[in-house]
């Protein structure tokens, strides 16, 4: 795991030093956008208090419990997450999450050496669920060290943040997201999209990679169909089967922002790109080549009819005329920039 892994901030590897020193606090909580690898720290932590090594080795990731915290089997770790309450349909942690937590770390360890908690989403830890946390970060049990990650670090009680070492875990810049992800195995073109598209996170690149990808690319290919008005019953249909395939309400949701956070990628590339210089637009090319010929006064109007697009998404609108209705107007706005009623650049 730590020959892949980068740093993301200086604080997060002198804690790690702190660890193998053995002074250090008992509650940390681990802040940033989704997908920077806070979970991974976290790991990294617990295997650091676990580990059999030499102190200054540690954590040495092959020792029988660095694999062990690898595995997920450490009996002397506990790890909650919202929707693990048998008796609870939220996404949430709750109350007798807590309490259950809290029973456990008062336990003797199995080994005799320190127990681990660690609260994933500790954001959508619900308010008295968070008050039943308090008692056990205020006394905490001899030898128990508490990890908490969180994509808001003001969603939390006052109370428990102050009882927190603060870390935050910000996104790596694109370029060494995208070094990160070759280390992974994924070929260089592949790892500069994906990091570009989630903005240093490196979980979120993963993710994307491996999930919304495919989804991305299926939507690039509609739009290079798109020549001219003819060219947009069949490219919408593609569009919108995208979104068909699937009958669960909430992954056709997730679809249909997926399509729209491409076209939006699309144009926020282009906009980017706009201090080189550009090719005069012309309305032979296919809907996405015309994107890159595009002025900003263009473009920026292409992003407003995304967004009036997210807007119908909660209208009970249908998607298929949600989609209609924005590759006709993108294919609009590049049609008046081809036909020259578009000057402002």
């Amino acid at each position: 795991m730590l020959e892949r892994w980068r740093w993301p901030s200086e604080q997060a590897l002198l804690l790690l030093t702190s660890f193998q020193t053995g002074t250090y606090p008992h509650a940390y909580l681990l802040t940033g956008p989704d997908g920077t690898g806070k979970r991974v720290l976290a790991k990294i932590y617990a295997q650091a208090l676990m580990c059999e090594a030499l102190p200054e080795r540690r954590p040495c990731g092959v020792c029988p419990s660095c694999l062990r915290v690898d595995h997920d089997s450490h009996p002397d770790i506990t790890v909650i997450k919202p929707g693990e309450d048998p008796d609870s349909k939220s996404r949430v942690i709750t109350v007798f999450q807590a309490r259950e937590a809290a029973k456990t770390l008062s336990r003797k360890a199995f080994y005799g050496g320190s127990k681990v908690l660690i609260i994933h989403h500790a954001d959508r830890t619900r308010h008295e669920a968070q008050n039943a946390l308090l008692k056990t970060l205020e006394e905490p049990v001899g030898g128990c060290v508490f990890f908490l990650t969180a994509d808001r670090r003001t969603s939390l009680l006052p109370t428990v943040r102050s009882r927190c070492v603060w870390v935050p875990v910000p996104p790596l810049d694109v370029a060494e997201a995208s070094r990160v992800l070759v280390s992974h195995g994924m070929d260089a073109r592949r790892a500069d999209e994906a990091a570009r598209y989630a903005h240093g996170a490196v979980g979120s690149a993963l993710r994307y990679a491996e999930e919304v990808e495919p989804i991305a690319r299926r939507t690039r290919g509609a739009l290079a169909g798109i020549r001219s008005y003819g060219d947009l019953p069949a490219s919408a249909k593609q569009l919108s089967g995208i979104y068909d395939e699937v009958k669960d309400p909430q992954e056709r949701a997730i679809r249909a922002e997926r399509i729209l956070e491409t076209m939006e990628s699309l144009v926020r590339d282009a906009l980017e790109r706009l201090d080189a210089p550009q090719p005069a637009p012309d309305e032979r090319l296919s809907l996405i080549d015309r994107i890159g010929r595009a002025s900003t006064r263009t473009l920026l109007a292409m992003l407003d009819a995304v967004g009036d697009a997210r807007r119908r998404l909660g209208m009970f609108i249908s998607f298929t005329s949600i989609i209609d209705a924005l590759v006709y107007a993108w294919l609009e706005e590049t049609d008046n920039a081809a036909g020259g009623r578009d000057q402002v650049s």
